[in-house]
């Protein structure tokens, strides 16, 4: 994953800047289906690590 991240800013272009001023950047790639896969779940395991909030909840707990 590292090596994906690595390259992301040799691979996209400054499309602006948001209203906090940080940059705005534009990832056109094509990936195998795999790679896509693993980014989509990627971290998606440290969120099932983490205590339930009941601030979370749709009803405020």
């Amino acid at each position: 994953m590292r090596a994906v991240l690595a390259q992301l800013p040799r691979r996209c272009d400054l499309a602006g800047f948001d209203r906090r001023g940080r940059p705005v950047l534009r990832i056109e790639t094509a990936v195998p289906f795999w790679l896509l896969d693993e980014l989509l779940v990627f971290g998606a395991e440290d969120e099932d690590r983490e205590g339930d909030d009941p601030a979370e909840d749709e009803d405020g707990g």
